[in-house]
């Protein structure tokens, strides 16, 4: 069997930083290209593409396919050989890192940057990986990735452009995709986090049970069984029958008998006080975090830490200094009204927020869409629970993609009372309209889109920013 690395001496000579891919359309002069299995087909069938953007080593484990080029290697089991490969290309030693992975059906990202803000208040390198992007020791400046979770060359490469002196930590969203996909292969976390598991992506995973044992299989790739869990998500529970309960950290807001107990005093939009217990140790904290689903997020990011470094770090932690990433729960400063853009875009994203929300107001108005090419089946659930905890609905546009905004509405319509339902198409309207009917004490919360910058439609990318919008109203 070829052994890739051998070739790393040659790669080095010819490339001053070397670029390496599966995905033909980052191909640049001289990448090396990995042509792997995908969902729906083989990398092979972009080999030539590869090769006419410049690539000049191409690695396939694609026993069909045939070619006379040079520099063109089949390897089976390539797999297995894509991070020693890259370890040793970008002289890359893991054994330097500690990996702090974070998966759940909500919550991933705004656990992973709490992570990531602790480990730095604690004068530690860390490197944040997600939905954000990616940043190494700032909480600003983020570079895009394509995934949520991205794959071994993105974050070997990454790795590689921002090495430090001494170890460093990673706080990593992992996908339900990425598990399925075996995206991350190799990589090892040294403690991982199962933050909830609701129903979403099932366009891809086809049933819940398959999505619930996609995010089971993070265990897989956790050492010293450091995978801690949220027994109050009813998925959660159920499967745990049928798990090696040594592999778990169990965590509850419900159940005292587990090894991590919640007990949230006050919350509310000006500062919550709560408690957590573990054995015999109490670590209580007065924050502004709001809601309640983000204390938990909060929780499973401080038992993260301790775990890895013990307790005696928390009095190293600056706790009020704490901020929620962009666009999740996000409350826009310095304007008249009240406004909260927020990311959600499931039904248990949805009942999260709005119920939490519409406890502190007079009224509620929410903004949202479904995106289109996606799992039609939660779109009408999803305007049921927005009309359960909103005064006014108006529903709009977010991603529609290929399909048609008309084809989209019909789904989130259909069986519902639409009698408090406004359907304005064009997204920048929509927002206008909730505003314009806005009182002193009353909400206008924007779901769906939280951070992000663009609106797809009909295969374009579109620039737009909810957060731009609000401002350009409001300044």
């Amino acid at each position: 069997m070829i052994k890739i690395n051998t070739f790393i001496k040659d790669i080095k000579t010819n490339i001053i930083s070397p670029h390496v891919t599966s995905f033909s359309k980052d191909i640049k002069k001289n990448s090396v290209f990995f042509a792997l299995k995908g969902v729906n087909c083989h990398g092979s069938d972009f080999i030539a593409d590869a090769l006419n953007r410049g690539a000049s080593l191409i690695f396939h484990d694609d026993p069909n396919y045939k070619s006379e080029y040079e520099n063109i290697y089949f390897v089976s089991s390539l797999e297995d050989q894509i991070l020693p490969f890259l370890c040793e290309l970008y002289e890359i030693d893991l054994s330097k890192y500690k990996i702090f992975g974070f998966t759940g059906t909500n919550g991933k990202t705004t656990t992973a940057f709490l992570c990531h803000q602790m480990l730095l208040s604690m004068n530690m390198s860390s490197i944040y990986m997600g939905t954000l992007g990616f940043l190494s020791n700032s909480l600003k400046k983020f570079k895009e990735t394509r995934n949520t979770t991205p794959d071994l060359f993105s974050i070997l490469h990454y790795l590689f452009l921002n090495k430090a002196e001494g170890s460093q930590n990673i706080c990593l969203e992992v996908s339900s995709h990425a598990l399925v996909q075996n995206r991350l292969k190799g990589l090892n976390f040294d403690i991982s986090s199962i933050l909830n598991i609701e129903s979403d992506h099932l366009d891809f995973h086809q049933t819940i049970q398959n999505y619930v044992t996609s995010k089971l299989m993070i265990a897989n790739v956790t050492s010293h069984d450091n995978v801690i869990i949220n027994m109050d998500s009813s998925n959660i529970k159920n499967e745990y029958k049928n798990v090696n309960k040594s592999k778990f950290i169990s965590f509850s807001q419900l159940d005292r008998s587990c090894d991590f107990f919640l007990s949230i005093d006050r919350c509310d939009t000006a500062n919550s006080t709560f408690l957590l217990q573990h054995k015999e140790e109490k670590l209580s904290f007065s924050i502004k975090i709001f809601p309640d689903f983000n204390i938990l997020n909060f929780s499973f990011a401080i038992i993260s830490i301790l775990n890895i470094y013990g307790s005696k770090v928390f009095t190293d932690i600056e706790i009020n200094k704490l901020k929620l990433p962009r666009g999740r729960m996000e409350f826009v400063p310095n304007i008249t009204k009240n406004v909260i853009i927020d990311y959600a875009h499931n039904v248990d994203g949805f009942e999260n927020v709005l119920n939490s929300v519409n406890k502190h107001f007079d009224r509620v108005i929410s903004v949202f869409g479904c995106g289109g090419d996606r799992d039609r089946e939660k779109r009408p659930l999803m305007l049921q629970i927005a009309l359960q905890h909103s005064d006014l609905v108006i529903f709009t546009s977010d991603n529609s993609r290929t399909e048609s905004f008309d084809s989209i509405s019909k789904d989130a319509i259909r069986g519902n009372d639409i009698n408090n339902v406004v359907i304005i198409e064009d997204r920048k309207s929509a927002i206008k309209k909730g505003a314009s009917l806005l009182k002193q004490n009353d909400c206008l919360i924007i779901l769906g889109k939280g951070h992000e910058l663009t609106q797809e439609v009909k295969g374009e990318k579109i620039y737009f920013s909810d957060h731009e919008v609000i401002n350009e109203i409001y300044n």
